[in-house]
């Protein structure tokens, strides 16, 4: 599983610490969910806890916050930073969040993860388990994931694909996601640099699966060389959308 390992674990909460681009998006994601009067909280692929962190920010001091990661090292890097004791954090796939959750949420987030499960179905099925009848469910993807959508290619993406390419042979394919029809979806830019993209790229989840066969000393000559082509300093758009999917007693 690429997000397992401590050094991913780590690499990924200094970036999430020292980037704007995930509190920015947490700031959304918390404001679609609309919090207020929540009770129950579920935070599917909680990573290390920035989303978690935000959802405590503006939750009720009765209300509680369970985070769900495939990820043990991202789990316990959670638990060491996050000592609220409305939070609670466990270790299961996205697809087994019921084999692990005896309570029923009325709130789910899964922030800047969904893409990448191997299947959405088996997710939604694990969530009819756990979420009440009227739970409302936000979870956003980049636009270049969602077919049809319209969306910029930066320099710093077309460098790394064509350092990529040479080193695999292979044509480069982020993927895409086919677009959910759920209650609602919600178009939120992110306007950063391009060294939040670079950095983005030194976590080993993010490049492994794009490098699948290189080692890992290819992959970070294929991210210097596509640093070396392009401005960090240079203004990227980054469109994102917030799918909203209201519960009502079985899995889309």
């Amino acid at each position: 599983m690429v997000w397992r390992g401590w050094d991913n674990a780590e690499i990924y909460h200094r970036f999430v610490s020292e980037h704007r681009i995930y509190r920015r998006l947490n700031q959304r994601m918390v404001e679609l969910a609309d919090l207020v009067g929540a009770r129950h909280v579920l935070d599917l692929a909680c990573g290390t806890g920035a989303t978690a962190l935000a959802c405590l920010r503006v939750l009720d001091m009765d209300a509680d916050l369970t985070g769900v990661d495939a990820s043990e090292e991202m789990v316990e890097v959670a638990r060491a930073n996050i000592l609220d004791p409305r939070a609670r954090f466990h270790v299961a796939p996205a697809s087994g969040v019921h084999d692990v959750l005896d309570d029923r949420f009325d709130r789910a987030l899964c922030n800047a993860a969904f893409w990448q499960f191997p299947a959405a179905g088996p997710v939604f099925e694990s969530l009819a388990r756990v979420l009440e009848p009227g739970a409302r469910f936000v979870f956003n993807v980049p636009a270049e994931r969602v077919e049809g959508e319209r969306h910029a290619i930066h320099p710093f993406q077309i460098a790394l694909a064509r350092s990529l390419e040479a080193r695999t042979g292979r044509r480069f394919d982020a993927g895409s996601l086919t677009r959910f029809t759920l209650d609602d979806d919600v178009r939120f830019t992110y306007t950063g640099v391009q060294r939040e993209l670079m950095e983005l790229m030194t976590i080993p989840a993010m490049i492994g699966p794009l490098a699948d066969g290189l080692s890992n000393q290819d992959w970070d000559q294929a991210v210097l060389e596509a640093r070396d082509r392009t401005d960090p300093d240079e203004e990227v758009q980054v469109p994102w959308m917030f799918f909203l999917f209201t519960f009502r007693g079985q899995a889309p």
